[in-house]
């Protein structure tokens, strides 16, 4: 289960039965194996996923904000898209 607000990295492989939590941050080619859990709020990576750190509000706010500016240019392209 990937809780709502996190992050899950690019080419990471989420295991089965496993659970990343509130706003938590899975680093780009992490391992995060079967029936691990990632605490809310904490940025983990490497192969099996490990504790890195907890997430600051300021950093909260980075990720906030680059969501936010995906979500316009999804909705932007999405307005000019004229299938054939």
């Amino acid at each position: 289960m990937i809780d709502d607000y996190a992050t899950i990295g690019m080419g990471s492989v989420i295991g089965m039965d496993s659970r990343v939590g509130l706003w938590a941050i899975v680093g780009e080619g992490s391992v995060v194996k079967s029936r691990q859990a990632i605490a809310p709020e904490t940025i983990v990576a490497g192969v099996p996923a490990r504790f890195i750190r907890n997430l600051d509000e300021e950093r909260k706010a980075f990720w906030r904000d680059g969501k936010q500016m995906y979500r316009v240019l999804a909705r932007r392209y999405l307005e000019g898209f004229r299938p054939l």
